[in-house]
């Protein structure tokens, strides 16, 4: 077990077993220092076919919590408690992440 969640739709095309939390055994460069660089997106991704604005990516490997082999992230949304992003692996799936300041109510 380890920090970084692999999703299944990933994970099999990498050879392993899916939605599990590996670490630097199959995650390389997981550990360390990353710097972040902002730019334009170049995503097509909305309803309206228009680009979603700036894209983050991390150097040396860095991700945010789930891998799926890649370290760009699109900024969804920013809000003074809510940062939602978008990851795409390739051009087959994506995934959005929700970070926020404020304790989910159970």
């Amino acid at each position: 077990m380890g920090p970084a969640f692999i999703p299944g739709t990933y994970a099999g095309k990498i050879g392993i077993e899916g939605d599990v939390c590996y670490g630097e055994d199959v995650v390389p460069n997981i550990y360390g220092v990353k710097n972040v660089s902002f730019s334009p997106s170049a995503s097509i991704a909305t309803v309206d076919g228009g680009y979603r604005g700036t894209t983050m990516s991390f150097s040396d490997g860095g991700f945010m919590g789930w891998w799926v082999g890649t370290s760009e992230y699109e900024i969804i949304q920013v809000t003074d408690n809510i940062l939602t992003v978008r990851v795409q692996e390739d051009d087959t799936y994506a995934w959005y992440h929700t970070y926020t300041t404020v304790k989910p109510e159970q």
